[in-house]
C-alpha cells in the first residue's frame, strides 16, 4: 500500500479542500489537467535524460573567415580623397 494509514486522514482533507475550492464539477477537469502536464514533463525528462546520456556527434570543422582583400569590388569604388 503506497500510503500509510497516518497518511489517510490527510488526504482525505485535502479532497475536501480542493472539492470547496474548486466544486465537484471541476475536480475532474483539474485531474485530466494534472495528469497530461505530469506526461508531458516524464516526457520532456526522458528525452533529455537520452539526449545526455547519448554520445557526442562527430565534431563540426568552423567555418573559415575570409578577410576583406584590397580587390574588394565595395572597398574599390569607395572614394578615399578628402572633401575639398
Amino acid at each position: 500500500m503506497p500510503f500509510g494509514t497516518g497518511h489517510l486522514p490527510l488526504l482525505i482533507m485535502l479532497l475536501v479542500v480542493a472539492v470547496i475550492i474548486f466544486g465537484p464539477g471541476k475536480l475532474p477537469e483539474l485531474g485530466s489537467g494534472m495528469g497530461k502536464a505530469i506526461r508531458e514533463f516524464k516526457h520532456h525528462t526522458s528525452d533529455l535524460r537520452s539526449s545526455v546520456m547519448s554520445p557526442d556527434p562527430a565534431p563540426v570543422a568552423a567555418p573559415v573567415v575570409v578577410p576583406p582583400s584590397s580587390a574588394d569590388p565595395v572597398a574599390a569604388s569607395r572614394d578615399t580623397r578628402p572633401a575639398a
